[in-house]
């Protein structure tokens, strides 16, 4: 049970307020999405972000997720939404604290999806975010 307790489970929705910080990536995604079926990107990259700016917990790093892991729908106007497939999980804290707001997808070659979670997300020593399949919906 305390394993449990301490693995916390990311659930992003689209619908919470985004920081100054990440309201470029947000109308950079919106304008021209360059997470797209024809990207070439093998490897993407999965953040955390407080309103300040990218999460800073001892032992954090990015996500390295790979492109094959997320699932792509086309709505009904012809634009592509993607999700994880897949878990993708952060190193568990060892120290430091943060309260985390957003994620952000990003491709290699430039630009990125931000998404809010629907919980703030407090991490301190001994917790692991980590997002469930199918939990980040972007586009």
């Amino acid at each position: 049970m305390r394993a449990m307790q301490r693995r916390c489970f990311l659930t992003a929705l689209a619908a919470a307020p985004i920081p100054a910080a990440l309201v470029g990536l947000r109308d950079q995604a919106a304008a021209a999405p360059r997470l797209s079926a024809r990207t070439d990107a093998q490897q993407l990259f999965v953040a955390l972000y407080t309103a300040d700016g990218e999460a800073r917990y001892a032992a954090y790093k990015r996500a390295v997720v790979d492109r094959a892991s997320w699932s792509m729908e086309i709505d009904s106007d012809g634009r592509p939404s993607f999700s994880n497939a897949e878990s993708i999980t952060f190193p568990e804290a060892v120290g430091g604290r943060c309260v985390v707001t957003f994620g952000v997808l990003f491709d290699p070659r430039g630009g990125g999806f931000a998404f809010p979670l629907s919980t703030p997300l407090a991490i301190w020593e001994g917790i692991t975010p980590s997002f469930a399949p199918n939990s980040i919906r972007l586009g």
